[in-house]
């Protein structure tokens, strides 16, 4: 095995690890299986983890005894016509002569991929009641890759949507007669399943239709009384479905984020990463303002669930895990998602601000702007050698009650001096509050990256 391949396995670029593994794949070496079996557990990308997983099977695959020759793929007749369509069984044609076996083809990555595909669809359809239409599913799978009779998996499902004994399922999938007979008894109980429901359910869909009139005039009328109320429980439903569906990272490291809907933008997402304050957590940034500021600005809102006790204690330890923490949140969303070059923007208040201008001061390579309001302090970083160095702007908001906005004025200085452009802005108020002039701060970097 060449070592060559095994160091592109932990290339940073989604892509050379991609072509590592096909050509892993490709050599058919037993040797890389361990490899291959490295990168499904640890790689970060779900689609390099399920390729190198189909990358070992075809390996496998390979170096067994070659399977017995397998039945062609079911003909169009197990196209399931609709059910109100069906007025007898259709008997397939029996063909003059029967021609010589021919030995099975090699088994490639793509077979693996598609009789992959093929059973995650006869999986959905057996869950969901059509079990016609899971057998043709399943027979196309174990056409594409005749391994799968042999998977545990594969051989539970057949049984459960044939309804017979393990090996005897894996039969009736091989045989075309008898897979045709199994296929028109399915279609049959589920002609009779729906006409019994039909019969039961008619008085119940009435009466459900009926309420749903009634919910639907009360719900236009609550709308045109109070629209605020509506745009309250659409922000809670908003921020409920995105916290169930937490986002994790290995180490523990956990964010939400928000899609606006519709197509991605021509020239990529913009990203507002929005940092809490202490004693908060990152659901206190899913705020209407902002989500809405996403909506209009076509940008996605990621909000980290950050330790700010830990993370601006004072050690340096525990700040470099919380910025590094970060900074693998920021790289797996430009990795995840089509974010333009620009694409971040910072965003905080309290001591989440105070933790984006040490970000900026550390990572200024994955920032294109930040905006901090009413920050309990601000990091400068070290001055850096060599032309080229990025130095993004900052945006300080203050309020004019705030005394920090005097106590911080030599690190601000310190800021300008090593060329960053730093604009102080003063709102009345009280002090650490997210404002509509930090939002609007926010808003004309979002639109210098679109228009970037």
């Amino acid at each position: 095995m060449d070592p060559q391949l095994v160091d592109q396995l932990h290339n940073a670029d989604p892509a050379v690890r991609r072509k590592a593994i096909i050509v892993l794949g490709r050599s058919k070496d037993l040797t890389a299986l361990s490899e291959l079996a490295q990168v499904y557990r640890a790689d970060p990308v779900p689609e390099l983890r399920e390729l190198a997983r189909q990358a070992g099977r075809y390996i496998q695959q390979e170096n067994r005894p070659a399977p017995e020759p397998v039945a062609p793929p079911p003909d169009a007749e197990l196209e399931p016509a609709p059910l109100d369509a069906i007025s007898s069984p259709v008997t397939p044609a029996v063909p003059a002569m029967t021609p010589a076996p021919m030995p099975a083809p090699a088994i490639t990555p793509a077979d693996v991929q598609r009789g992959a595909a093929y059973f995650r669809s006869a999986r959905s359809l057996s869950e969901s009641g059509e079990q016609a239409r899971a057998i043709k599913e399943l027979a196309l799978a174990l056409h594409a890759d005749p391994g799968l009779a042999n998977e545990p998996v594969f051989i539970t499902l057949a049984s459960e949507v044939l309804g017979a004994p393990p090996r005897a399922a894996i039969r009736t999938l091989l045989d075309p007669e008898r897979r045709q007979a199994a296929f028109r008894a399915a279609v049959a109980a589920q002609r009779r399943v729906i006409r019994q429901r039909g019969c039961a359910l008619g008085p119940v869909l009435a009466a459900l239709a009926l309420f749903l009139a009634l919910g639907a005039l009360a719900l236009t009328v609550w709308w045109i009384v109070d629209g605020d109320a509506i745009d309250s429980v659409r922000h809670r439903y908003t921020v409920w479905r995105l916290t169930e569906d937490e986002r994790s990272l290995p180490g523990g490291r956990t964010y939400y984020l928000y899609e606006p809907s519709g197509v991605i933008p021509a020239g990529g997402w913009a990203v507002i990463v929005a940092l809490h304050g202490g004693g908060a957590t990152g659901e206190d940034m899913l705020t209407p303002e902002l989500i809405d500021l996403a909506d209009d600005e076509r940008a996605l809102l990621v909000a980290p669930n950050l330790d700010m006790a830990s993370a601006l204690s004072g050690a340096p330890d525990s700040r470099a895990g919380a910025l590094e923490g970060l900074s693998e949140i920021v790289a797996h969303v430009r990795e995840a998602y089509a974010v333009s070059a620009e694409g971040v923007a910072l965003y905080g208040y309290d001591q989440g601000a105070r933790l984006a201008t040490a970000f900026l001061a550390a990572h200024p390579e994955q920032v294109y702007a930040a905006v901090a309001e009413s920050p309990s302090g601000i990091f400068v970083p070290e001055p850096r050698e060599g032309e080229g160095m990025p130095v993004p702007p900052l945006t300080l908001v203050f309020s004019a009650s705030d005394t920090l906005a005097e106590t911080t004025q030599p690190e601000i200085d310190a800021l300008r001096a090593q060329g960053h452009t730093v604009e102080v802005v003063l709102v009345e108020g009280e002090a650490r509050q997210m404002t509509e002039d930090g939002r609007r701060a926010l808003r004309r970097i979002l639109d210098a990256i679109r228009a970037a």
